[in-house]
């Protein structure tokens, strides 16, 4: 049989005796691990002339599975998938096995013969651990006994020099196999080794790649992204991965400044406060990193979310521990699993009462185990991995907590300038509009020494418009906001002003605006003049002498944004030639002034009718 052959099943009551021609096959073609692990049994068994041949495996803590199994028809005891506690092979053999590869007992019952040493060594004990025929502990016999098996075989399977497990054989006979076939077992042992090793490494490179490319596109993310926690914890991004997706985990956490961000499956944001908390007091500060897949053990309170979060994977982010003041959290969910034992795994190990030796389990029996609480547990480049990782983002952390410290600092001097500017505006704005009534109270009393009805007219009306910049001012130093005017306020004092100077206008004058309805200085000065001109024209020009009517001016915001200012009475209506009246006749400066204010501001004037006779003027801004 060649090396790239697969076996076919020999899985008879009686397998062929072994063959001196025979060459090994460490089931190369396999792809996965329990395949390969199925072949070996096969070929050892056919090669060995074993009832049953077994491949063992250890887990982190020492507990064993049979992972493999192959065995005679008439044996009815399986072992397969059955696990072992640690304590059925102590710690002593185990480092033996990871010494001498190789045991085979032909009898467990023969008479061991006596060892002589020389005269000179008196009471010195012999070293015998690589002696392949040494006699079995008299714990070991008795373990054999109870289980079933006189003749046996146990090859070390060593991957990178570590026990990783054993490939056992069990004859309910004494068994004997020849030393070229011993030989040739142990190097199938050593050739499935190799194979164990190929598979998890390829298992492992691939985990590892994937991991490594979530990591540069996450890294990728943070580097165009000015928000540090929205890059690792949103998937709205064509890069579309986070946190979660560095491990496969079910939900991940960043927590920094005592804010929560996560992502995926995780328990409350007060709850991953509190973790983290408990772990900032537990882990000794030169310590930053916590990984179990039993998180419940550690932290009690754990159990209540253990389906969000049976397995942890925390880095803390920082320097000494009264620093770290950011974590970075992976959490696995529960997988609940069903563990078949070969026997309790709870019972302790006993001892002879009479003679103190230690005993071994007498049951085998199928001992079933519920484990709940209990997560995927993390692997060692996985740790590694979030400690680089975390490492990354420590200097990203950083360098965003000098931005932002430079940024406020920035601020600080910005809001400081606008204080100072906003003062020194109310300031101008006061002296602005007192200047403003100066100049009007001047021109008001140079219009009352002038004898001529149509220059005192213009001073008049001057001394109005001046008066509608002022009251503008005047609106800015009161306001909140500088660059804003409330334009019903600032109406409404522009109209009492106004209805002052004509008698009886009071009585007819009607303002109605928005409330809060507010527009920037710049057009508010505009709208002030053009509504001068309305009003002015509307209280003298609309009602003859002693004839009762009113005028009505409102303000408010239009549906599809800006602001509709109105002017309307009720009176004779406008002459055929109002908008081309010459200056003398009081109307042309008027509408110029109008028309020059509309066009700075971009707005438009519409001229109608309003219910029955008179005349509306609209604004449109």
């Amino acid at each position: 049989m060649s090396w790239n052959a697969c076996p076919t099943d020999r899985r008879t009551s009686a397998p062929p005796p072994p063959s001196r021609h025979r060459t090994p096959s460490p089931a190369c073609a396999a792809g996965s691990l329990d395949q390969a692990a199925a072949a070996v049994a096969r070929e050892v068994r056919a090669m060995t002339g074993f009832e049953r041949v077994l491949v063992y495996r250890f887990d982190p803590e020492w507990n064993g599975e049979a992972i493999a199994e192959d065995r005679a028809t008439d044996w009815g005891q399986s072992l397969l998938g059955l696990r072992f506690p640690a304590s059925d092979i102590p710690a002593q053999a185990r480092a033996l096995y990871a010494k001498s590869p190789a045991r085979f007992v032909v009898d467990r019952d023969a008479v061991p013969a006596a060892v002589r040493g020389q005269p000179a060594m008196a009471n010195e004990a012999i070293d015998l651990s690589f002696a392949p025929s040494r006699a079995l502990s008299p714990v070991h016999l008795e373990y054999q006994r109870n289980l079933g098996v006189n003749g046996s075989m146990s090859l070390s399977i060593l991957v990178e020099g570590a026990l990783w497990g054993l490939l056992i054989g069990h004859h309910r006979k004494p068994h004997y196999v020849t030393p070229e076939t011993r030989a040739l077992a142990g190097l199938v042992a050593d050739g499935f080794a190799l194979r164990v090793h190929e598979l998890e490494s390829r298992r492992l490179w691939a985990e590892q790649q994937r991991s490594l490319a979530t990591r540069n596109a996450l890294l990728a993310k943070v580097a165009a992204s000015e928000d540090l926690v929205a890059a690792l914890t949103s998937a709205n991004s064509r890069a579309g991965v986070t946190l979660a997706d560095l491990f496969g985990a079910g939900g991940a956490a960043m927590v920094t400044g005592g804010q929560v961000a996560s992502v995926g499956s995780t328990p409350p944001p007060n709850v991953i406060i509190g973790l983290v908390d408990w772990l900032r007091r537990s882990l000794p500060a030169e310590e930053r990193v916590f990984a179990s897949d039993h998180l419940s053990e550690h932290y009690v309170p754990a159990a209540a979310w253990c389906t969000e979060a049976s397995g942890l994977l925390a880095v803390l982010v920082g320097g000494d521990a009264g620093e770290r003041g950011h974590a970075l959290l992976w959490f696995r969910p529960e997988v609940a699993s069903t563990v078949v034992w070969g026997g309790d795994p709870r019972k302790p190990v006993l001892a002879d009462a009479a003679t103190g030796t230690v005993l071994p389990r007498r049951s085998f029996e199928r001992w079933i185990e519920e484990r709940r609480g209990q997560a995927e547990p993390w692997s060692a480049w996985q740790v590694g991995t979030a400690l680089a990782f975390a490492s990354a983002m420590e200097g990203v952390v950083l360098r965003q907590m000098r931005r932002v410290a430079e940024l406020s600092a920035e601020r600080e001097a910005l809001m400081r300038a606008l204080e100072q500017k906003e003062v020194l505006a109310r300031e101008v704005d006061h002296r602005v509009k007192n200047s403003l009534q100066i100049v009007a109270g001047v021109m008001r009393l140079q219009g009352r020494t002038v004898a001529d009805p149509a220059a005192r007219a213009a001073f008049e009306d001057t001394y109005a418009r001046v008066m509608s910049v002022a009251r503008v001012h005047d609106s800015l130093q009161q306001s909140a906001d500088i660059e804003s005017v409330d334009l019903g306020e600032t109406l409404r004092r522009l109209c009492d002003d106004l209805a002052a100077g004509v008698a009886g206008a009071a009585q007819r004058l009607e303002v109605e605006a928005d409330s809060g309805l507010t527009v920037s200085s710049r057009t508010a000065v505009a709208l002030s003049l053009v509504a001068t001109e309305l009003v002015t024209n509307a209280l003298k020009y609309a009602y003859g002498p002693g004839e009762p009517g009113r005028v009505e001016v409102s303000a408010k915001a239009r549906p599809s944004g800006g602001v509709e200012v109105r002017v309307c009475d009720f009176g004779r209506g406008l002459p055929p030639n109002w908008a081309t009246r010459p200056r003398s006749d009081g109307g042309g400066l008027g509408m110029r002034v109008i028309r020059v204010m509309l066009e700075r501001i971009g707005a438009e004037l519409e001229v109608g009718s309003a219910e029955g006779p008179g005349t509306c003027f609209t604004v449109l801004v």
